[in-house]
């Protein structure tokens, strides 16, 4: 698997934790009592929060190619039948 794709898992992952990490906070401020405009931009502060957290662990791996997995062979190219 390349570098890049690799990567772009790993910031997909952090993005989803932190939706679940603002999302979570917002609604246990919303439990506590707190008002709901105030619910909503701690919650996005947590999400931004964490979502910077994250990338920036994500940045400090080095990731590599595998160059042990075996190449895949090249697909044949398909060529549609005629249709009539």
């Amino acid at each position: 698997m390349s570098t890049t794709r690799k990567q772009l898992i790993a910031i997909a992952f952090s993005f989803l934790l932190s939706l679940l990490v603002g999302v979570a906070w917002g609604f246990i401020l919303f439990g506590v009592g707190e008002p709901g405009r105030e619910c909503v931009k701690s919650g996005g502060a947590a999400f931004g929060s964490a979502l910077v957290l994250c990338i920036a662990v994500i940045m400090l791996f080095h990731f590599r190619d595998d160059h042990n997995a075996e190449p895949q062979a090249p697909r044949p190219n398909r060529t549609k039948a005629p249709t009539e």
